[in-house]
């Protein structure tokens, strides 16, 4: 059962500290995003406030790429601090949270722009989801976020979700600034004791009970990366490919490497250019 309701402050919450946050989006979805040379935004939708026309690019606190994370197998990394540096003026507002059976999230606004019917998140108060470190002047802030809080009795995991709210080139300037990782989604279409999908394992297939086509560790998704632009070197040296190729030899190296066919739920395509892979 998935319960929306206005913010409230977190009851009993745990924290951790955190310097880079992360867009972790399945293989599909990591293809628009090379295609493109920018990060792709979605809607933002919410039965708790008004954000019709919003477009924004769902980030998180990074986790480590050996540790499951229930978005997807790609991440895009950056640092908090230089994202709200570039954003400035930096104004957070709170969406909503959501309460699932097993874990919570609260959701935040990150954007230039002011609104007055949306209440501010307050870095310092007790129960925020995300709270904003006293510094050193001349030093940057630190940051930590809730990772567990008291809900409905029981201490529960807990997420905090940033919806950032791109304008002009804000998504390309994205895409060159940011690391690009893969990690640990194994876990996903793991099945609960009651039959359906455990909760917490793959955010945009399983919560909505659907199978993920893409359970993969992080070692796996780097051997399918590796295999697949040492394939384009290796059949198109110093050629142009084209993304309907591209896309060929990619499900190709999927293939070679996971062992069944490469589902590409989300579209897209890919293009050659892996200069800057951290992998």
């Amino acid at each position: 059962m998935v319960n929306y309701q206005e913010v409230r402050d977190l009851s009993c919450p745990q924290y951790e500290s955190f310097t880079t946050v992360s867009r972790c989006i399945h293989f599909a979805d990591f293809h628009n995003c090379w295609e493109r040379k920018a990060l792709v935004t979605r809607p933002l939708s919410s039965t708790i406030i008004s954000c019709r026309g919003l477009q924004v690019l769902w980030m998180a606190p990074s986790k480590k790429t050996t540790e499951h994370n229930f978005y997807g197998n790609m991440t895009f990394t950056i640092d908090f601090n230089e994202l709200l540096e570039y954003v400035r003026p930096a104004n957070m507002y709170y969406v909503d949270q959501i309460k699932f059976s097993q874990h919570m999230v609260t959701r935040i606004l990150l954007t230039r722009h002011s609104y007055s019917h949306l209440k501010s998140v307050n870095t310092s108060a007790e129960g925020s989801p995300l709270k904003a470190m006293n510094a050193r002047y001349g030093t940057p802030r630190d940051w930590q976020h809730a990772t567990s809080c008291h809900v409905d009795g029981r201490m529960k995991p807990h997420e905090l979700e940033i919806a950032f709210n791109p304008s002009g080139n804000d998504s390309s300037w994205l895409f060159r600034k940011c690391r690009i990782s893969a990690n640990n989604h194994s876990k996903a279409n793991t099945a609960s004791y009651i039959g359906t999908y455990a909760d917490h394992v793959c955010h945009r297939f399983n919560t909505f009970r659907c199978q993920c086509p893409h359970s993969l560790d992080d070692e796996t998704s780097v051997r399918i990366v590796r295999s697949w632009v040492k394939s384009l070197e290796k059949d198109h040296e110093n050629l142009s490919i084209l993304s309907s190729t591209d896309r060929d030899v990619f499900a190709q190296e999927y293939k070679k490497v996971a062992g069944y066919v490469y589902d590409n739920r989300g579209g897209g395509a890919l293009t050659r250019n892996m200069s800057f892979w951290s992998l």
